[in-house]
């Protein structure tokens, strides 16, 4: 082990983008208060939060596309665009250079994160409400889009908070939401299908208000129907290998009857380290949808830049239901060899999946560790 330079998170995020062929979003600032930053949600090394912070924004928005493309839509026709619930920005970052700033609202519950998104990224934002009855949408949208709210929603304000937002959409327009797959829970379920626990990464917001919740997805199809939505459609476990993704409408949407998972890879890089005679070993695995097969490729991104190809197999055993065996297969890889250009400096290593359609999915990125 040795000690990281400072600027190691800012070097691990920039090198990711690079390893993912993608270019960083022109607004890189995170607010300090952002929940979604912090290391109680992301779990992982200090150096490794702004990387993983940025592509789970960008995950987010793949997820967007991929839906809305389903349903007839894109962002590209879309007038205006609300992104509900919208945090500090982790989405409205890239959602802004997608589509420009003048289309794009946000709205929070918290007023300084109101004030930070429209602030920093120039666009429409409004205050949410604690109470559905109180909120009020300045105008109605072509597509509205909620990351995570429902997700902690308890019964009482769910179907109002669906019933208002589905009043705020044209015509035309598209809903996209998630909910927390019951699978994930580790507890007991309620029998009723829809599971509230008064629990949640926010330091800042009342359980009672915003805990955690588990639904059924024929009961989320339910409960929108009865809001008016009748077009209402689910890909399970399709943020996160954690939530559902839910798309819902007042018009009919036949293209999601076709509708599936976003080409992306979940997975981690387990080890990633260099001893000090010049030999590396970097490992771990990689997590894909199941009716997208197994990958073409995995390599390995060195600096964000030189690609080294990684050897893969499937695991040798099916994953447990809570971490998505009814859904993904997990392929395990690694490559080693010497890399005594590697000993001066420090280094990062991105992994990068190529799927069988021939997307380009990066996985994971750390820092190589020296080991004696």
């Amino acid at each position: 082990m040795h000690s990281r330079s400072p600027d190691a998170e800012e070097r691990l995020q920039n090198d990711w983008f690079a390893a993912a062929g993608l270019q960083p979003p022109r607004h890189l600032a995170i607010h300090p208060d952002d929940d979604m930053y912090q290391g109680r949600v992301l779990q992982v090394s200090p150096e490794r939060r702004r990387q993983v912070y940025m592509r789970c924004g960008h995950e987010s928005l793949c997820v967007l596309e991929n839906a809305l493309s389903a349903a007839g839509c894109s962002l590209d026709r879309a007038g205006a665009v609300l992104d509900f619930a919208c945090g500090y920005g982790r989405l409205l970052r890239f959602l802004v250079d997608r589509c420009g700033a003048e289309r794009v609202h946000g709205s929070d519950i918290l007023a300084p994160a109101v004030q930070f998104v429209r602030d920093t990224f120039g666009i429409h934002a409004f205050d949410s409400a604690r109470r559905p009855e109180d909120l009020v949408l300045p105008r109605r949208y072509d597509v509205i889009h909620v990351g995570s709210l429902f997700s902690h929603l308890p019964r009482a304000t769910f179907a109002p908070f669906l019933a208002v937002l589905a009043r705020g959409l044209t015509d035309d327009g598209v809903l996209v939401f998630t909910t927390h797959n019951p699978s994930v829970h580790r507890g007991a379920l309620d029998p009723s299908g829809f599971t509230f626990v008064p629990l949640s990464e926010s330091e800042v917001l009342a359980t009672a208000d915003y805990g955690s919740t588990f639904v059924e997805p024929a009961l989320v199809q339910a409960i929108a129907k009865a809001q008016g939505l009748t077009a209402v459609a689910t890909l399970e476990r399709e943020v996160w290998r954690i939530q559902d993704v839910h798309v819902a409408s007042r018009r009919d949407l036949p293209g999601l009857r076709h509708w599936r998972p976003t080409p992306i890879a979940r997975g981690s890089i387990v080890r990633a380290e260099l001893r000090a005679d010049g030999h590396a070993w970097v490992g771990g695995f990689v997590r894909l949808p199941r009716v997208l097969g197994a990958p073409r490729e995995v390599w390995l991104g060195v600096d964000g830049a030189r690609l080294v190809r990684a050897e893969w197999r499937p695991h040798p055993q099916a994953l447990p239901d809570g971490e998505g065996g009814r859904w993904f297969d997990q392929f395990d890889w690694y490559t080693e060899g010497p890399a005594a250009e590697l000993l001066a400096g420090e280094h990062t290593v991105a992994a990068i999946a190529v799927l069988a359609d021939g997307t380009r999915s990066c996985f994971d990125a750390r820092l190589l560790e020296r080991v004696c």
